[in-house]
């Protein structure tokens, strides 16, 4: 009986060796696998960020790329239409939002990377041959404009439009913007030049089309966002590595490579949007 008893006890200390030794060492320690960061993107915002048959594509996404193997965390990509992508941010139902401009709304319910994951320049577009002189938002008074669904031009343009000094129409995409434009439903159309001229090579319409050279402000810094809602496992951490990561990508030739892949730019032209940029962006902690 005392041996059937000690054999009973030796066979049940065999039995949890080998149990935990095959564990792994993580689950040993009590640690698990941090869940992926849910990151939602732009549908047309070609070419920094598009989507083709539900796979994001373009300038930001390889950037994200770029920022999460550095941090050596995983994340999933989704399509969203903007509107939905802000509410679904807000409510903590989604991490991460490629990419936004920095509004004192939006900073209610979001960080913002401490640099731009891009520069994007705004302007006025007419149909080819009417022809239109921007002096200031004071000279849009009165026209049917076009502008991307849910964007924020700015506390001046934004104020006007709430004010009715114009009339805005949005779009849910650059080619119906510029489909806008040309059917005469809006007088002018308002986006990144850099979008509108990649869609309208894309689409065949760069003769139909008319840039008006004066911006409408300075190149505007778009960021990635993320949610103060988010349950992400070790979200401070996580978000000083991606601000980390991304200076370097701004400051290493990572940023300028990835721009060039897409547009060809001048090969200096981001390093001086950057550098004039830099001493302007000052860094801000996420445990506020």
């Amino acid at each position: 009986m005392i041996l059937g008893t000690l054999f009973t006890r030796r066979s049940r200390v065999q039995l949890f060796l080998l149990i935990t030794a095959l564990l792994p060492a993580s689950l040993m320690a009590g640690q698990t696998t941090p869940d992926p960061v849910r990151i939602l993107t732009l549908q047309d915002f070609k070419p920094f960020i598009w989507c083709e048959e539900g796979t994001p594509k373009g300038i930001d996404i390889d950037i994200i790329r770029v920022l999460f193997e550095r941090a050596q965390r995983s994340y999933t990509l989704e399509c969203q239409p903007w509107k939905r992508a802000l509410n679904l941010i807000k409510t903590g139902r989604a991490d991460m939002l490629l990419s936004a401009y920095k509004t004192e709304e939006r900073q209610q319910f979001a960080y913002f990377s401490s640099l731009p994951i891009h520069l994007s320049s705004f302007n006025l577009f007419t149909p080819r041959g009417q022809h239109f002189k921007f002096t200031g938002i004071e000279s849009l008074n009165g026209y049917r404009i076009g502008i991307p669904a849910g964007y924020s031009l700015g506390a001046e343009f934004d104020a006007a439009s709430k004010a009715g000094a114009f009339k805005v129409s949005p779009s849910y995409s650059t080619e119906s913007g510029l489909m806008m434009l040309l059917k005469g439903r809006i007088d002018l159309y308002i986006d990144s030049k850099q979008v509108v001229r990649y869609t309208a090579n894309q689409i065949g319409l760069n003769e139909a089309i008319s840039m008006v050279q004066q911006p409408l402000s300075k190149p505007r810094p778009a960021y990635f966002m993320f949610s103060k809602a988010s349950t992400v496992v070790e979200k401070q951490n996580l978000l000083a590595i991606l601000d980390e990561s991304l200076a370097q990508v701004w400051s290493d030739g990572t940023m300028e490579r990835i721009v060039k892949a897409y547009t060809h730019p001048d090969s200096h032209q981001e390093s001086r949007l950057f550098n004039s940029l830099f001493p302007l962006v000052s860094y801000h902690t996420y445990s506020r």
